[in-house]
């Protein structure tokens, strides 16, 4: 299987209170504190592996990348369902992700929103900028379509 890289960058944070960092650690959630702050993933954006989890919030990016529509999967599946009202207790009812997945010499961008629908309650992803046309592009080193290319 070919490596597919991913830079997320999350856009979410919260006033910083000793029973959000307490229910976040009990969640499993990465987060970072700086400032006063408590930033979902990190304050700055970061980059992860397929099938590396050299970092504690590696699973949690592939998760949330794999929740998009995005063209490509990095093998992880969805955001488990158990923590989307976490996210959503602690940072609001809308979050917002700036997702990069690469290829090989394919790319795919585009913008991921974890969204609380305020009149059912029910927790939904919204996904934005996705090239659609991507997924059925064939890789050219191995000639699989490029989410299962094995180069």
């Amino acid at each position: 299987m070919a490596k597919v890289f991913l830079s997320i960058t999350s856009h979410n944070s919260v006033t910083y209170s000793e029973d959000k960092v307490d229910f976040l650690n009990s969640h499993s959630v990465p987060f970072e504190i700086n400032d006063n702050k408590i930033y979902l993933i990190s304050k700055s954006g970061v980059s992860v592996k397929s099938r590396e989890y050299d970092e504690v919030y590696s699973k949690f990016c592939m998760q949330i990348a794999d929740s998009s529509d995005a063209p490509i999967s990095l093998g992880e599946g969805a955001l488990e369902d158990d923590k989307l009202p976490v996210l959503i207790n602690v940072f609001g009812n809308h979050l917002e992700f700036d997702i990069e997945l690469m290829c090989n010499d394919e790319s795919a961008s585009g913008e991921l929103n974890l969204v609380k629908n305020e009149d059912t309650g029910e927790i939904n992803w919204e996904s934005e900028g996705f090239n659609p046309d991507w997924e059925d592009a064939i890789c050219e080193n191995c000639g699989y379509e490029n989410y299962m290319c094995s180069c």
